[in-house]
């Protein structure tokens, strides 16, 4: 009884002096960035994350300051407009290198948030097959490409297979395109092994080896619009916030699909 009086003169005091429950609600910045050496800093992403009685919700922010320094130099970030929440380098100025150190501050209203990565070294290729692939369309699925590179300890890989947006289907009678189901996990190991129905058209494709810190490897196939959920579990280096700031290099190989 005496507290169930005490819960109900503490919201008596709340609407005395016009304060919303929802103000009691826990707020953070929550940061988003994956940083690739040598390209343009984008798709840096800010949210304001809210926890109100257990239960967690994002919404973007438009209009946080955000800086990315590297290399004794810091440019402020421009919001991305088409994309809410979203921030990059739009006069792409700072130069992000292999085996240096990148920090990000995040600024809104009273809040502030930092973080900082070691980018990795670049991945050191040892050996690609023939780029150039004649495949049989009548083919049930056999190996047709192989990298091999160096590998770091505490890094692991990921790859990434950009097709011809124009390119003609190859006519498989069996299921094709598998790429992305056979590599939407980090790759163990030095290497890997690419079949004929890995590939869905003909053409010129660009294979991206990716070098990436083994503790968020995972993050890194994670989908944004997850973002208040995924803030808030496995890897988290976000001082005054939530989320994470990585930092990873990428190797291009190109990959040419042509009719046997």
């Amino acid at each position: 009884m005496v507290r169930f009086l005490t819960y109900c003169l503490v919201l008596l005091l709340i609407s005395c002096k016009g304060v919303n429950v929802d103000d009691l609600a826990e707020t953070e910045l929550a940061v988003y960035a994956l940083i690739i050496a040598n390209e343009p800093v984008k798709d840096v992403r800010v949210n304001y994350l809210t926890t109100l009685n257990g239960s967690k919700t994002g919404e973007p922010i438009r209009d946080a300051r955000v800086f990315i320094s590297a290399q004794g130099a810091e440019v402020e970030l421009s919001p991305d407009p088409a994309t809410p929440g979203a921030y990059y380098d739009e006069a792409a100025a700072l130069a992000v290198l292999p085996n240096t150190t990148v920090s990000i501050r995040v600024e809104y209203k009273t809040k502030r948030a930092t973080a900082s990565t070691i980018v990795p070294l670049e991945t050191d290729i040892v050996s690609v097959s023939a780029s150039t692939i004649p495949v049989d369309d009548t083919s049930l699925g056999q190996p047709v490409f192989s990298v091999l590179w160096t590998q770091q300890p505490g890094y692991t890989h990921v790859l990434t297979l950009d097709e011809p947006t124009n390119g003609t289907v190859i006519p498989y009678t069996v299921p094709s395109g598998l790429f992305s189901a056979q590599y939407r996990l980090p790759v163990p190991g030095q290497g890997a092994t690419l079949y004929d129905v890995d590939f869905t058209y003909y053409g010129l494709h660009t294979l991206s080896i990716i070098t990436i810190d083994a503790d968020y490897d995972a993050l890194f196939f994670s989908a944004f619009d997850a973002l208040d959920q995924r803030v808030n579990t496995g890897f988290d280096n976000i001082e005054g916030g939530s989320g994470f700031f990585g930092a990873a290099t990428k190797s291009i190989v190109e990959i040419e699909i042509i009719e046997i």
